[in-house]
């Protein structure tokens, strides 16, 4: 199938508060307003609300920057479509209409059907379904693009599959995924200094795979106040654990083999943290509201969490900081609806830089057309551009 750079790993910063609202209506097939139809929202962390008797639904405390909006009702979806929030912006319009259905099917390792697993659907519009007698989940109203589908049930490790999902209504999708026997996995984090660390998220990263689709929010457990903590199942193979903590730089164990016994003692290290601040700005030197800021290890080894971008929302006034960042050499990157910063190269090994200045230089544009290998234009194929 198709490759996914899967090696551009992201962790978002909560947005700040800020003083906009995105407005908007949900339209039925009918062009009638719609009420009681949930709508999601592409903040960070996601939010979500229901649209009133007259089809309208409001977002408040957001900040001036693009979202995506989608829609999901009763088998019918609309979006996700991405809305540039601006203090003139436009209220957004979602029409809805019937999506594809995706059909997963789980199986255990011997090919048998596993009922009442719990099956999400990871998109912007979340979906959950249970599995019938048969193994079987199925999801109604899915939007386009690639999403996973996690299987989770007592006993055995969660299991993932992506799947994409073209574009038209009336569309079936079927995905298979295979559930295998777990066993715990249980360690401790602990600081630079070797003391617990509670409340850190923990999850297993297949050491092997490209595209492990874990979500540390959804899929990590949580560190109690000895820093202990303990996996319920996970499957044969090697992983790293990574531990993630809001003020620390995000940590990894050394690689852990997991056989048929419980597996206990793992120890997740964090490192000396290191903060980030300094303000983004436009070519003449004027701050820039609302920017988004990266950071990335300078190195390119991709071990663990290293090949990890952290992304952060500047303020109003274009300033911004970054806890938790690893004392080593980085690079930064400001980016705004219009216009990127060049690299920024940075060293961080020190401890803390402060007064850093991003301006955004760079407007160039890269503009073509899809086309399928008979030349024919494919319209609303997704385009991304990835650095090299």
């Amino acid at each position: 199938g198709q490759r996914i750079p899967m090696n551009q790993v992201f962790s978002f910063d909560d947005d700040p508060e800020g003083d906009m609202m995105l407005e908007g209506i949900v339209l039925d097939e009918g062009e009638q307003p719609a009420p009681g139809v949930l709508v999601h929202l592409s903040s960070n962390p996601p939010r979500f609300t229901k649209t009133g008797e007259d089809g309208t639904f409001s977002f408040d405390k957001l900040v001036g920057r693009s979202y995506a909006v989608a829609a999901l009702h009763d088998g019918k979806r609309a979006g996700p479509i991405s809305h540039l929030l601006t203090k003139t912006s436009e209220p957004v319009v979602l029409k809805l209409r019937e999506g594809a259905t995706v059909v997963v099917e789980v199986h255990d390792e011997a090919g048998r059907a596993v009922a009442g697993a719990s099956v999400q659907l990871r998109a912007l519009s979340e979906q959950t379904a249970s599995t019938d007698s048969e193994g079987v989940a199925t999801f109604k109203g899915v939007s386009p693009g690639w999403h996973f589908f996690v299987a989770s049930a007592s006993g055995l490790a969660p299991g993932r599959s992506p799947a994409q999902v073209p574009d038209g209504s009336g569309i079936t999708v079927r995905t298979r995924i295979t559930m295998k026997r777990g066993v715990p996995v249980s360690g401790v984090v602990v600081d630079h200094s070797g003391k617990p660390v509670e409340g850190a998220q923990v999850a297993a990263f297949p050491a092997a795979t490209m595209l492990p689709g874990v979500n540390m929010r959804k899929d990590g457990v949580s560190s109690d106040k000895r820093g202990k903590f303990t996996i319920p199942a996970v499957a044969t193979g090697s992983y790293r654990l990574v531990a993630v903590k809001q003020g620390y730089p995000a940590a990894s164990s050394e690689p852990t083999m997991v056989g048929t016994s419980a597996v206990g003692g793992v120890e997740v290290r964090f490192d000396e943290a290191a903060k980030l601040a300094g303000r983004v700005l436009d070519g003449d030197g004027v701050p820039v509201p609302w920017a988004q800021v990266r950071v990335k290890e300078r190195s390119s080894a991709t071990s663990g969490m290293s090949g990890a971008t952290r992304q952060a929302t500047a303020g109003e006034d274009g300033s911004f900081e970054l806890e938790g960042l690893p004392r080593k050499k980085i690079v930064a990157l400001a980016l705004s609806d219009i216009a990127s910063s060049e690299l920024l190269e940075l060293d961080l090994g020190e401890g803390d830089v402060k007064d850093v200045e991003l301006t955004l230089s760079l407007a160039g544009t890269i503009s073509g057309v899809v086309v399928d290998s008979a030349g024919e234009p494919i319209s609303e194929a997704q385009v991304v551009a990835f650095p090299d």
